[in-house]
């Protein structure tokens, strides 16, 4: 199997743009982002298909068609897999990753050595980071973390008819629902919310901008995606 070591510095000082799946990702224009390196978290892949890479480290997401038969069929994207959880469809495409207890950053991946796995995260963007790291990108920018809901919806793809609306094959979990400064958001993703603010102890030595406009996540200085574009652009792959 494939794993993560071939990547190890491949993209030295290039910008990189990791896509989650937040309600912010329907105020942005994707376009411009095929000219950087991407990574598509989870249902991001909907919003971006021409994604570099998909990445996941949680087994639910296998019940997920975006993953089934959408990125199945997109032999564009590669995915980026956590061994231990996830099926492949995906013949020799995928590229497998382990994790390891414990936030520090490393700067390569090493798959017989523990000590230089992934570092296990609350939430998937947490791994993709660390790959982009070790990757060599940089800067790093995070859309549609937004750890917030809209509408009642945590989902970019629950508002209106700008992406395909993903299904899944079996129910979807639901979450209790709260209050934090003053915008809604479920305890699911206020535990994801805690998990950040813990990580920004050991993430502070990246260079990550959080350009999620609706996002209550403050472990990462915000800046404007038009903003890292003028600034950044041309880190481009």
């Amino acid at each position: 199997m494939k794993n993560l070591e071939e990547f190890n510095s491949v993209y030295k000082n290039k910008l990189a743009f990791i896509i989650a799946s937040g309600p912010s990702i329907n105020d942005y224009d994707l376009s411009p982002l095929k000219n950087y390196v991407t990574f598509a978290v989870n249902s991001g892949y909907v919003a971006f298909p021409d994604a570099d890479f998909f990445v996941s480290d949680d087994w639910a997401i296998a019940e997920w068609s975006y993953y089934f038969d959408d990125l199945k069929n997109n032999k564009k994207t590669v995915p980026l897999l956590y061994e231990d959880k996830l099926p492949t469809f995906f013949d020799d495409r995928a590229v497998f990753f382990r994790h390891r207890k414990g936030g520090h950053i490393t700067d390569r991946y090493v798959h017989n050595s523990y000590d230089e796995h992934i570092c296990q995260s609350t939430t998937s963007v947490g791994s993709a980071i660390h790959i982009a790291h070790i990757m060599g990108c940089s800067p790093i920018v995070l859309l549609g973390v937004d750890c917030t809901l809209k509408n009642g919806f945590r989902y970019f793809w629950e508002h209106g008819n700008k992406y395909k609306t993903p299904y899944k094959r079996g129910a979807r979990r639901s979450f209790a629902k709260l209050v934090f400064k003053g915008k809604e958001t479920d305890i699911d993703l206020f535990g994801i919310l805690k998990y950040w603010n813990e990580a920004s102890s050991f993430m502070n030595k990246l260079q990550i901008y959080n350009a999620s406009v609706d996002s209550v996540v403050e472990s990462f200085p915000k800046k404007s995606l038009q903003e890292i574009l003028n600034e950044h652009g041309n880190r481009s792959k």
